[in-house]
């Protein structure tokens, strides 16, 4: 018995929430500010402390009507509104730091790509990746070939190896 009325209980949470907005970006963002401000209201004394414990309660309460409203066109035009202008600002607050690295742009690049590269071998069972001594070229090769003269393409090296 008690499984169909968890199960039932479910359907109506399902029904209920299948017209509703449910959590936006603009609800996550106000969710979090809402939760600093409760946060730091623990560390304050006196009028301040009210104040943004009162605004945190407002905007956690402002948060849940979002997320359960019915009114599903103005929430999202809400929303999206709000995802341009977020945007916009985060645009203009990273863009002197984007510039300001890059030229570390592309040694993060080359360091992702080895590291994807390096994982791509691992889960790779049907071959073997070797190193150029000359140029460290990688070099695949297929696994239990025995003993095999590996030409490098990239530099023409060779170099014996097992397979």
């Amino acid at each position: 018995m008690p499984s169909n009325s968890g199960s039932s209980l479910n359907e109506k949470y399902r029904d209920f929430m299948a017209r509703r907005n449910g959590p936006d970006r603009l609800a996550s963002d106000v969710f979090i500010l809402s939760v600093v401000l409760i946060v730091i209201s623990l560390f304050l004394r006196g009028t301040g402390r009210s104040i943004l414990l009162a605004v945190g309660l407002a905007l956690l309460v402002y948060g849940y009507f979002r997320m359960f409203s019915s009114n599903v066109a103005a929430r999202s035009g809400e929303n999206d509104a709000y995802v341009k202008r977020r945007s916009a600002v985060l645009g203009r607050i990273s863009a002197p730091f984007q510039r300001a690295s890059s030229a570390g742009t592309k040694a993060a690049q080359q360091a992702q790509h080895q590291a994807r590269q390096a994982q791509r071998q691992m889960r790779d069972r049907e071959h073997r990746y070797f190193s150029c001594p000359k140029c460290g070229q990688s070099i695949r090769v297929p696994k239990g070939a025995g003993k095999i003269r590996v030409t490098c393409p990239h530099c023409g090296e060779k170099f014996e190896k097992k397979a």
